[in-house]
Formats: structure tokens, C-alpha cells, sequence
């Protein structure tokens, strides 16, 4: 397991875009290619633009099954990446199209360890969320990086996987004075607006 942990983290590293050259190599990485590791271990390249236009993550599998993602930049624990560099209209879509419909049970790595910040911003926007609360207490007793989620949790706290929720959507729409209750992808994107300012 080691030696695919230091080989995302140098593909995470030198951020080696979908449709790019690779440093040195003739190939190039594309979305859904595989990068053979051992028999039945093998990691996919998934294009994940949001972030950045050509961001991509790569999926561990294990028996030909999906452990785990490492998403880089795109999508960290309790949160998502900043789109200064991509567009947040196609973040939205990379979650709602993407990391929605993965298996619960996949961890996820992200590139960085942003977890505690982020769920302070998450009670920020639901503040009475119980997940969250006991998760981030939880954190406070444990060493940066010693707590991992699968995508079961955050679906139920990572306010930018629960776009739909009502008392989310009702959170913005008081913290923006909307005269409605937005939709999915505005409650995304004002997501997006606040935490980049929080």
C-alpha cells in the first residue's frame, strides 16, 4: 500500500492533467485509464474538473473493486477545492455526476488535510448537525490526518454533497437574503462563495 500512496502523491504532486503529456513519457493519461499495480490492484484516472479544468483523481481497486480515491484537490474531507483555477459550475457537476454516485464505503485522500476548518464552516452552515459535530470533537483528540471518511460520511457532513438538503438551501438562503429557496446548483455555488470567503 505504501508504494501506491508515494505513487499518487507524486502524480497529485506534479498535477499531471487529463490529455497532457507526462513528464518525460510517450502516453498519455487519460480519463478512465488504468495504471496496473500488482495482480488485481490497479489505479483509474478519473477526470475531475471543478478545481482546475483538467484535474483528475485517481481510484485504488483491490480485487478489481473500489477502495478508495485520492481526488487531489478536487473534493477533500468536509469539503471541496477552491475553483480559482477552474469553474464552480463544473465542480458542481464533477459532484452531482462523480462523487455522488460512488460506493459509500470508498475512502476518500485528498491532496491536503483541511478537515477541521472544514467542518467548522460546515456547523457554520448547519450548525445543529449532529455528524458533524461528533466527528469534528472526535478530530480533536486525534493526530492531522488520522481520520479518514468514506463517501457514506460525508454525505452526511460535507455541505457541498448535501446541496440538496432544505435546511441547507435555507441556510444560504438567509445568509444571502434570498427572497426563495434556491436551487441545487445555486446552493452549490453559494457554498462555493461563502466558504471561499470564510
Amino acid at each position: 500500500m505504501a508504494i501506491v500512496f508515494l505513487l499518487i502523491i507524486l502524480i497529485v504532486i506534479f498535477n499531471v492533467p487529463v490529455n497532457s503529456n507526462i513528464g518525460g513519457e510517450s502516453g498519455v493519461l487519460g480519463d478512465k485509464d488504468i495504471i496496473n499495480l500488482d495482480e488485481g490492484t490497479y489505479l483509474q484516472a478519473y477526470h475531475t474538473p471543478g478545481h482546475t479544468y483538467d484535474h483528475i483523481s485517481f481510484g485504488l481497486y483491490e480485487n478489481n473493486k473500489l477502495e478508495a480515491l485520492f481526488s487531489g484537490d478536487s473534493f477533500f474531507n468536509a469539503g471541496i477545492g477552491n475553483c480559482y483555477s477552474g469553474d464552480s459550475k463544473i465542480a458542481y457537476n464533477t459532484v452531482k455526476d462523480f462523487y455522488l454516485q460512488l460506493p459509500g464505503e470508498v475512502k476518500i485522500y485528498p491532496g491536503h488535510d483541511y478537515m477541521q476548518t472544514n467542518l467548522k464552516f460546515s456547523l457554520n452552515i448547519e450548525s445543529d448537525n449532529q455528524y458533524t459535530i461528533d466527528l469534528l470533537n472526535d478530530m480533536q483528540k486525534k493526530q492531522p490526518g488520522e481520520v479518514v471518511t468514506n463517501i457514506d460520511l460525508e454525505k452526511k457532513i460535507n455541505p457541498f454533497l448535501r446541496f440538496a438538503n432544505n435546511k441547507i438551501k435555507e441556510s444560504i438562503k438567509v445568509k444571502f437574503n434570498l427572497s426563495y429557496l434556491p436551487s441545487e446548483e445555486e446552493t452549490f455555488l453559494k457554498l462555493r462563495e461563502l466558504r471561499n470567503n470564510w
